[in-house]
C-alpha cells in the first residue's frame, strides 16, 4: 500500500480534532477514514499490555502461544 501511495499522486488531509483521514481517488472523490475506532483499540491494547503481569519483567521476544485476556 505504501508503494501505491508514494507512486500515485493524490491529495490527503488529516483532521486532528475529529481523527478523520481524508484522501481522494483519481476522480477527486473523497475517501474518508474515521480513525477514532483505531485509536480506541490501540488504547485498549496499551492498557492490556501495561497492566498484564506477563510483561512485568520487561520486553518479551517470544510468546508461548497463550492468549492474553482481560
Amino acid at each position: 500500500m505504501r508503494a501505491v501511495i508514494n507512486t500515485n499522486p493524490h491529495l490527503r488531509t488529516f483532521d486532528k480534532e475529529n481523527y478523520t483521514y481524508i484522501t481522494y481517488n483519481r476522480k477527486l472523490q473523497p475517501i474518508t477514514y474515521d480513525l477514532r475506532e483505531l485509536r480506541e483499540e490501540l488504547n485498549i491494547m496499551l492498557e492490556r499490555i501495561t497492566t498484564n503481569s506477563t510483561f512485568e519483567e520487561g520486553w518479551i521476544t517470544e510468546m508461548t502461544g497463550e492468549i492474553i485476556k482481560n
